[in-house]
């Protein structure tokens, strides 16, 4: 159920290596790409954004891997929207296979009426999600 990138992680996480600078390099390593000998401080930065973004994807995993999911059947997605202004409560969302004909076809339909402005078109599909989730 992990991607690659998750796995390898995961799998540093967990490795047997006594040295503390050999475990904690292997895990910049596989958020990074990156050797800690070769770090600067934009380097740093980033590994932290990484770090925390890889740490929030597996717990949301996490909620999901829960669920009893049909994988033959159904595909699963767990959507969390955080705001100031209003509480969206995080949900599962369970996707019959049957019907992935008519969500292309939705999703093609959508996408024709999107601008060029990403970030509008972002906020666009959020606001429509949250009233959706209401």
């Amino acid at each position: 159920m992990l991607l690659a990138n998750q796995k390898v992680f995961i799998q540093r996480i967990d490795s047997a290596l006594d040295d503390k600078k050999a475990w904690l390099n292997s895990i910049v390593q596989a958020i990074s790409g990156k050797s800690l000998e070769n770090f600067s401080d934009e380097d740093e930065k980033m590994l932290w954004e990484r770090f925390k973004s890889m740490i929030l994807e597996l717990d949301s995993l996490t909620n999901i891997s829960k669920v009893d999911i049909d994988e033959a059947n159904e595909d699963v997605i767990g959507v969390k929207i955080d705001t100031f202004f209003s509480k969206i409560n995080p949900k599962i969302v369970r996707v019959p296979k049957k019907k992935a004909g008519e969500i292309e076809h939705i999703k093609n339909e959508l996408k024709k009426k999107l601008s060029h402005d990403k970030t509008s078109n972002i906020a666009a599909v959020l606001n429509l999600l949250k009233e959706l989730f209401q």
